[in-house]
C-alpha cells in the first residue's frame, strides 16, 4: 500500500511536469504555420542523437514495459528510462505525432522501479519492484486519462494473456486513484474531457449499427497492425548511424505535413481534435476546399491518423498508439454514424464514438476489461453496457492479432543487439 501509495504521488508529478514542458515548447511553433513542420524537423533530428545513447529505448515503449515486468521481476534499464524521456520530449514538444501515455508510463515505472530498488534490489514476481513498476504505469495513465479504475486494470492486463492476480491490481488501482487525486488538485490536463449527453435513447433497431461498428473498429484494429508491419520493413534501416537520423526526420516530416495540410488539430497527441470530434463532430478537411460527405471525411482520417503514428513509430520514435487509437476508434464510431443518417443527434453519434473507442483499444492492445471500463468512466455508465459489448466482441474476434504481441514477437535489430 505504502509503496502504492508513493509511485501514485509520483507519477501525477512526472505528468504534471512532463505535460508543462511539452507545453513550453510547443509554444515556440503555431500549428497553424507552415514553419511547424521544420520545427517538428528539428526535434525529431534531437530525438534520433538522443536515441543513440540507448538504441533498445526506441520505438513504442509498452513493449519495454511489459518484457521488464514479465522477464526481469519488474527491472527496468534507468539508462533507457533516462533516454525515453528525453527522446518523447523531443518528439512531442515539437508537434511530433502519437501518444504520451505509453513513454511516460515507461519512464514512470522505469523510475519507480529504481526507487524501490533503494530500499529493497530483489525483482520476482512478488518483489516491491514489480509492484512498483505496475503501480508507477497505473498511476501514469490515470493523471492523463483522469480514468484511475480503469487505468488500474489497464496496467496489470496489459502484462497478462490469460489471468490478472490480485498482488497485481489492488496495490495498481490505489496508485491510480492517488494519482488522479493529487493530478485533479495539481489542474492537469486530461486528453479525455467530455460533455457526455445526459439520457440514451437508443432504439432496439439500431443494434445492427452498433454491432457493425464493433466489427469494423476490430477489423480495423487487425488492419492497423498489418499496416504497422508492412512500414515496419519500409522505414526501419537498422545498420547505420545515418539512417537512424534519416528515418527520424523523415517520418516526422511526412507524418506532420499531413496533418498540418489535412487538419493542424491532429498534430502532437492530437486531443483538441478529439475533444472537438466529441463535442461537435467537426471533422473538416482544413486547407481542402472540397465539400466531401462527413463518412468519408471520416474515413480519410481514419487512414491518415494510423498512417502518421504508424510511420512515427516505426521510424523508432519514443511515441505512444494508446490516444491515436482512441481517435480512431471514435472516427470510427463518427463514420458510421454518418452513413446511416445518425449525424447531427448527439446521442446516437456519442453512443457509436463509445463504441468505436472500446472496441479499437481491445481488439488492439489485448485490454477488453480495461476499455470497457474506461469508456464507462469517460463517457459516463449510462455507456457502460455498450462498452462492454462492443469491447468484447472486438477482442474476441482479434484476440490473436494484438500490436503489442506482434512487437514483442519481432526480432531485436542489430543496432540493438550490438548495444
Amino acid at each position: 500500500m505504502l509503496i502504492a501509495v508513493i509511485s501514485g504521488i509520483i507519477g501525477a508529478f512526472f505528468v504534471y511536469a512532463f505535460q508543462f514542458i511539452l507545453n513550453f515548447l510547443q509554444s515556440f511553433a503555431d500549428p497553424f504555420s507552415p514553419k511547424v513542420i521544420l520545427y517538428a524537423a528539428a526535434g525529431a533530428l534531437a530525438a534520433s542523437i538522443i536515441s543513440m545513447a540507448a538504441v533498445k529505448s526506441r520505438g513504442e515503449s509498452i513493449p519495454s514495459y511489459i518484457r521488464g515486468i514479465r522477464d526481469n521481476g519488474g527491472q527496468f534499464s534507468i539508462k533507457n528510462t533516462v533516454v525515453t524521456l528525453f527522446s518523447s520530449i523531443a518528439t512531442l514538444g515539437t508537434w511530433g505525432n502519437g501518444g504520451i501515455v505509453a513513454p511516460l508510463g515507461r519512464v514512470t515505472a522505469g523510475f519507480t522501479s529504481w526507487l524501490s530498488s533503494l530500499v529493497n534490489p530483489e525483482t520476482g514476481d512478488n518483489s516491491f519492484r514489480r509492484t512498483a513498476a505496475i503501480a508507477g504505469m497505473a498511476a501514469t495513465v490515470s493523471s492523463i486519462t483522469g480514468a484511475p479504475i480503469a487505468s488500474g486494470i489497464m496496467a496489470v492486463e496489459i502484462i497478462q494473456k490469460r489471468d490478472m492476480r490480485y498482488s497485481d491490481l489492488f496495490p495498481s488501482i490505489l496508485a491510480a486513484s492517488t494519482s488522479y487525486i493529487i493530478s485533479t488538485y495539481l489542474g492537469i490536463e486530461r486528453i479525455f474531457n467530455f460533455e457526455t449527453v445526459k439520457h440514451i435513447h437508443f432504439n432496439i433497431g439500431y443494434i445492427p449499427v452498433f454491432l457493425l461498428t464493433a466489427v469494423a473498429a476490430a477489423a480495423a484494429g487487425h488492419g492497423f497492425e498489418k499496416f504497422y508491419s508492412v512500414l515496419k520493413k519500409i522505414v526501419y534501416n537498422k545498420y547505420t548511424k545515418k539512417a537512424v537520423v534519416l528515418r527520424f526526420t523523415a517520418a516526422t516530416v511526412i507524418s506532420v505535413s499531413i496533418f498540418w495540410f489535412i487538419n493542424p488539430y491532429f498534430l502532437g497527441t492530437g486531443s483538441s481534435f478529439q475533444k472537438m470530434l466529441f463535442v461537435s463532430s467537426d471533422i473538416s478537411l482544413w486547407h481542402l476546399s472540397v465539400s466531401l460527405p462527413v463518412s468519408l471525411t471520416a474515413a480519410i482520417l481514419i487512414i491518415l491518423r494510423a498512417f502518421s503514428v504508424n510511420i512515427t513509430v516505426a521510424s523508432g520514435q519514443n511515441v505512444g498508439f494508446f490516444a491515436p487509437l482512441t481517435q480512431i476508434g471514435m472516427l470510427i464510431g463518427t463514420m458510421f454514424a454518418a452513413l446511416f443518417g445518425f449525424f447531427g443527434r448527439p446521442e446516437y453519434v456519442q453512443v457509436l464514438q463509445a463504441a468505436g473507442m472500446s472496441a479499437m483499444l481491445a481488439s488492439t492492445m489485448n485490454i477488453p476489461l480495461a476499455s470497457a471500463v474506461l469508456v464507462s468512466e469517460l463517457f459516463g455508465m449510462r455507456f457502460g453496457l455498450i462498452a462492454a459489448f462492443a469491447s468484447i466482441l472486438a477482442f474476441q474476434l482479434n484476440r490473436h492479432h494484438t500490436i503489442y504481441d506482434m512487437i514483442l514477437e519481432e526480432p531485436e535489430s542489430k543496432d540493438s543487439i550490438n548495444s
